[in-house]
């Protein structure tokens, strides 16, 4: 390997992959200003309208959003003063309000700008869209620093345009504050590549502070801000490393700016936290911040210093092979020393814990902490998932190719690696890392996988445009297969966005249900709802909720309700325990979400109060009546039969269809009409197995069928969705409390709960 950069062409170059490339085709068109402002307007109107697929419905994509609305219409109520306590969280005592204050700045600020012309309401749900162009602006802007190439900058913006991963947090009604986060860490990275190329020590550390500062304002805008440290760390630590092994003093002096600008970024946090627009402590704010902060910036002064002074060091520092193998050597001793003495936190971070991850036992029912499936992954990112990787192999190889890019050799190889590439590649190497170990985080890894992506689809393309006649007919071909690539991303992009629903089962039924609770209860009612809802309740129902999926996420109540719903006798030592809330909010949503609120609440036989659906149906008259054949489509592929005899006698069995023909007779059969809410239960007399078919029907038939486990027939949660009526309600029956309907809709039940005492 020789120590010495080379160059692909004659022409001077800084080593930072910062020149001007040769201009041809694609380039020549986009040199006209207007043709190129025209293309970026374009992009963004793309990147809007794929992000306004739910804005049709009322409310937020999920819960959360719901709280944060809470917050943002007390604080307009207060004179915007974000409160410190929500007082629709929480009985007898509310919940702090605990995320950093510039999440709710992002509506506030522009509320107060606009004097009050456009509600916070609208404002909440159009926000992250605007987040969404900031993030296409930004991708357009770094590709500037791969290459000075027009067509290279919009085909990165295209691809975060259309990327799924990034809508997932910057579409309409998606209210988190980690599609706010990204826009600081583009801005952080673009000074810090001006920070590289800038000649002057004076002006690297105006660069590298204004770097530093962007994260630090970061950090006031979402609790897992402290990830874009970590991206800045690891892109300085390549930096160095590679400025160490190719003796580039210039990069190790970037190293070494860079790390005491980060300094900065600690200071805010700390300011932020003494004024409470950080409420409590984040990730990276103690001592251990230094644990990765002093191992940085030491280490590049001492490198430093080593490489200035090689050849008195000859043993450790004359050739790059040497160099390499001591900074190996140290980093291990180094990542020794430290596990063994921070062990315990170095793995919490590893893992996501208390950096962007929600710790407790509620991580493993909540969906977005799962770990990523490849169908996920797919529907995230596309075919950038495969182009991402490709890019990096393409700038590693071909850089130097396509402009006048340092490169170095290793053995037959020719290298291209830049500042800006290691930087981007620090950005994608820690985000997929998060990607790897929760589903949350498509939002963050969508930009350096776009970037990416893009950069390899290009350099494909100019590598053919650079052979000349001779591969032509290859790059056209290439060039339809692109555009058909991106048409058909594209078309992807806009199915799943005009496609998706809310999430968590919010629906108008329930939103409606929880209209009618505004509207017609006391203004100081309190509410017990599963905690998801519980948010719901505070945003939209503008009630008191016992729980809620941010500050009243309570994993002792949580476990409570849970246990509560699936009990079979009425449980009315929770209620008072709750501080006798006085409305309870019930849903056939419930079924969908009975593994994770078993789970919850840790159900030892949560199989006794299974509901598996039933999503296929065939009718057929015999000789003995009617049967109606059921299947569900999903695995175990439960089957059940049903026969109605011309007496009008109702018998069924059930089994399993990918196992055997064999049905096994079940002993409750129950008809439940969708239309008024009645119900019948017809009994095996035979001896049958502790089962119940569930076949619901309306006006023009029946409309669905479940089996139920053992013990869900007899439990609260039945009793609340299915045999309660405004008549009568078997729950508390001999206890001192009572449960009345005064509310029902297809989706939600709305119950008084009476004491008396």
């Amino acid at each position: 390997m020789e120590e010495e950069l080379q160059q692909s062409t004659g022409s001077q170059n800084d080593g930072t992959g910062n020149v001007r490339a040769r201009r041809t085709g694609a380039n020549d068109i986009l040199a006209n200003r207007y043709v190129l402002y025209a293309l970026v307007l374009a992009v963004l109107v793309l990147a809007v309208y794929l992000r306004l697929g739910m804005f049709h419905y009322q409310g937020f994509f999920e819960p959360d959003g719901f709280f944060h609305y809470s917050v943002i219409r007390e604080a307009v109520a207060n004179g915007l003063a974000v409160p410190r306590t929500l007082s629709l969280s929480g009985i007898p005592w509310h919940n702090e309000v605990t995320e950093p204050l510039g999440l709710y700045f992002m509506t506030l600020v522009p509320y107060a700008l606009l004097l009050h012309s456009v509600s916070y309401y609208t404002i909440m749900r159009l926000v992250p869209v605007f987040f969404g162009m900031l993030d296409v602006l930004g991708a357009f802007f770094i590709m500037k620093h791969f290459a000075k190439s027009n067509a290279l900058a919009l085909l990165g913006a295209f691809f975060v345009a259309i990327s799924s991963g990034d809508i997932a947090r910057t579409a309409a009604l998606v209210y988190r504050g980690d599609g706010f986060i990204t826009i600081f860490m583009i801005v952080a990275l673009l000074l810090m590549f001006r920070e590289i190329n800038a000649e002057s020590v004076k002006r690297k550390a105006l660069w590298a502070l204004g770097a530093a500062f962007t994260l630090g304002v970061g950090t006031a805008v979402w609790g897992g801000a402290p990830f874009t440290v970590i991206v800045y760390l690891l892109g300085v630590l390549l930096l160095m490393a590679y400025g160490f092994v190719m003796a580039n003093r210039r990069l190790l002096l970037d190293s070494i700016v860079l790390s005491l600008a980060l300094l900065v970024t600690y200071a805010l946090q700390h300011a932020w936290m003494a004024l409470s627009l950080i409420r409590g402590s984040e990730a990276l704010s103690s001592a251990h911040f230094f644990l990765f902060w002093l191992p940085m910036a030491g280490g590049a002064v001492v490198l430093r210093y080593i490489v200035d002074r090689r050849e008195r060091l000859s043993s450790i520092a004359m050739n790059p092979a040497r160099r390499a193998g001591f900074l190996a050597a140290i980093a291990l001793v180094s990542i020794i020393v430290i596990v063994a003495l921070y062990g315990s936190y170095l793995a919490g971070i590893a893992s996501g814990g208390g950096l962007v991850i929600a710790s407790g036992a509620l991580g493993k029912t909540i969906q977005e902490l799962q770990k990523p499936t490849l169908a996920f992954i797919w529907g995230s990112f596309g075919f950038g998932i495969i182009l991402a990787p490709a890019g990096v192999l393409a700038y590693l190889f071909w850089a130097h190719r396509l402009g006048n890019y340092a490169y170095h050799t290793v053995g037959k190889l020719k290298l291209s690696v830049t500042p800006v590439f290691l930087l981007m590649l620090g950005y994608l190497v820690a985000t997929a890392y998060l990607q790897y170990n929760a589903v949350r985080f498509n939002s963050l890894v969508a930009v350096p996988i776009a970037v990416f992506a893009a950069y390899g689809t290009w350099a494909v393309y100019r590598r053919l445009a650079l052979a000349g006649k001779k591969f032509a007919a290859a790059k056209y071909i290439y060039l339809g297969l692109i555009v058909s690539v991106l048409i058909y991303g594209t078309l992807l992009t806009y199915r799943a966005s005009y496609s998706s629903s809310q999430a968590d089962g919010i629906n108008p039924q329930f939103l409606s249900a929880m209209s009618w609770l505004k509207n017609n209860t006391a203004s100081n009612a309190t509410v017990l709802a599963v905690w998801p809802d519980g948010s719901v309740v505070e945003g939209w129902a503008d009630r008191t909720s016992v729980m809620d999926s941010v500050g009243g996420q309570n994993s002792t109540r949580i476990a409570g309700f849970s246990n509560f719903i699936l009990n079979t006798s009425p449980d009315t030592q929770y209620l008072y325990a709750m501080d006798k809330p006085q409305y309870l909010v019930a849903r056939g949503y419930w079924y969908a979400e009975l593994a994770g609120i078993a789970q919850e609440g840790s159900i030892t036989n949560a199989s006794a109060f299974g509901y598996d659906v039933l999503d296929q149906l065939h009718i057929a008259n015999t000789s003995s009546g009617r049967q109606y054949a059921f299947a569900s489509s999903t695995f175990p592929y439960y089957k059940a039969l049903m026969l109605v005899n011309s007496t009008g006698g109702i018998s069924a069995g059930i089994g399993q269809g990918n196992t055997s023909s064999t049905l096994s007779r079940v002993e409750h059969v129950m008809l439940y009409n969708e239309n008024n809410y009645t119900y019948q239960i017809f009994n095996s007399t035979a001896q049958a197995l502790n089962y119940t078919l569930l076949v619901s029907y309306g006006s023009y038939g029946i409309t669905g069928a479940a089996i139920l486990g053992p013990k869900l027939l007899y439990s609260n949660a039945f009793r609340f969705t299915y045999t309660c009526s405004q008549s009568s309600c078997s729950y508390g029956n001999g206890t001192n409390v009572s449960m009345q309907l005064v509310y029902r809709n297809a989706d939600t039940s709305i119950f008084k709960i009476n004491y008396t005492r």
